[in-house]
């Protein structure tokens, strides 16, 4: 028997036929979603975050660089280098001859002498022996090396530069070669470079006293008396014939900005050559102080002429900390 269809039960409680019907369809439909488009949505959210932190990162640089300005720096920095190497090759050229100066032996390396060499570049058993044995070798540099600066010394009285303790305290060299038997590449290169670099530091000294020891004309004086006025950054010498002939007068005025010792010699150059020495010894002057002073006649010395050129020969005192090798 067929079953009976209640039209108006299935009316009465339709709200509960179709939420028991919906549950399974949303519940389907969830599930559909949590599982099967999960890993489309990481895929793409992990295209978005790695999308995100490069725009982070370029926006946190310095500069955004696109090929342009790439190409504008990369011109920049080849103009920088040829700069940096015309200055390297003005320097080189300086200081070549000072770089590459070795004692004049006969060497015997089939590669050459050392002086065609860079710096630590081998250099033969028999040349290293000669530079160190032989007596025009490394030892004739030494003294030569501090004859640059006119040392003030026994032989030489009226010296310009006073080396603190005798100049074998200050200048570093080889005092004997007996405990570097065979010396090697490095004793022979670094005995050489510690030359080269005193050398160039004494010349420097020397070119400043030099600097600051000659005097140059400048106006000032009695012209009808004889009278011509020399300076120097430090002093004012002045100078005029005497009435009888055969000597000069002068008076020295410390043009400086603090005292100076006196005990100072002072060169002149007359026409045709000959030179003069005045010898000042006095107490020292306070600036703007003059020997003889200002209110005395002015001091004699037997000379030949007037001078053509004139520059002062006081002392410096050279020193270092470094002790000898």
């Amino acid at each position: 028997m067929a079953a009976k269809f209640d039209k108006e039960l299935l009316i009465k409680h339709r709200f509960w036929i179709l939420l028991g019907l919906m549950v399974p369809l949303v519940l389907t439909a969830f599930l559909l979603l949590l599982f099967g488009a999960a890993s489309d949505i990481e895929a793409k959210a992990e295209e978005y975050n790695k999308a995100k932190k490069k725009v982070e990162d370029k926006a946190g640089a310095p500069q955004l660089k696109n090929e342009k300005f790439v190409t504008i720096l990369n011109d920049r920095e080849k103009q920088a280098t040829k700069v940096r190497d015309d200055i390297w090759k003005v320097a080189w050229e300086q200081q070549k001859d000072l770089l590459t100066s070795w004692p004049a032996l006969n060497y015997t390396d089939p590669s050459g002498p050392p002086s065609t060499k860079r710096f630590l570049q081998p250099l033969s058993p028999d040349d290293r022996a000669l530079y160190a044995d032989d007596p025009n070798g490394y030892a004739s540099q030494v003294p030569a090396l501090r004859k640059v600066v006119d040392p003030l010394d026994e032989d030489n009285p009226n010296g310009v530069v006073q080396f603190k303790g005798g100049w074998d305290k200050v200048l570093r060299y080889v005092r004997s070669w007996e405990a570097l038997r065979p010396p090697t590449d490095e004793d022979v290169w670094l005995a050489q470079e510690d030359y080269w670099v005193q050398l160039g530091l004494l010349k420097i000294i020397k070119e400043a006293n030099d600097t600051a020891a000659t005097f140059h004309k400048v106006p000032g004086g009695d012209p009808k008396a004889g009278w011509t006025v020399w300076e120097n950054s430090s002093w004012r010498l002045e100078l005029a014939p005497a009435k009888r002939g055969g000597t000069l007068l002068y008076r020295l005025t410390n043009i400086d900005n603090q005292r100076l010792a006196l005990g100072m010699h002072f060169k002149l150059r007359f026409p045709g050559g000959a030179e003069q020495d005045i010898q000042v010894d006095a107490e020292p002057l306070a600036p703007n102080a003059s020997f003889p002073p200002a209110d005395k006649p002015p001091a004699e010395k037997e000379v030949g002429g007037n001078p053509t050129w004139a520059r002062s020969r006081g002392f410096s005192r050279c020193s270092t900390g470094r002790p000898p090798r």
